[in-house]
């Protein structure tokens, strides 16, 4: 390479901020160019050494798989007499995310333990009990 066309690539090199080739920016502290390891040996796992979260973002307690469901069906059965529910009004009475008790409502209605009311919004009851007789 030329001096003139090694001066133009340095400077191309140093306008885009990128090291240049064969060179890094950054330097280990014995000098020596080996890698520095992490403490312990070896890579670090991510979430290595935190416990495990047992809340979730709004301070709920995590629950079990399934269990939503319940809270579900128990809070629909509360409202029984009042009109269809949406996932929202749902969700605001049981402090739980609207995504999440819309999935639960879909699972629901597919295991016909809720019927769908309506479409736009969709709206869900419980069944009507079956009538002895």
């Amino acid at each position: 390479m030329t001096g003139k066309t090694r001066q133009k690539a340095k400077a191309r090199t140093a306008r885009s901020g990128a090291p240049p080739a064969g060179k890094s920016k950054t330097r280990s502290k014995s000098g020596s160019g080996s890698t520095a390891k992490a403490k312990g040996g070896g890579p670090r796992k991510a979430g290595a050494g935190k416990t495990p979260r047992s809340t979730t973002g709004s301070g709920a307690a995590r629950l079990r798989p399934g269990q939503l469901d319940g809270l579900v069906l128990g809070y629909m059965g509360d409202h029984r007499g009042e009109p269809p529910l949406t996932a929202s009004a749902v969700a605001k009475g049981i402090r739980r995310s609207s995504g999440a008790v819309a999935n639960s409502l879909e699972r629901l209605a597919e295991a016909e333990k809720v019927s769908r009311a309506g479409t736009k919004p969709r709206a869900y009851r419980l069944p009507e009990p079956a009538s002895a007789g």
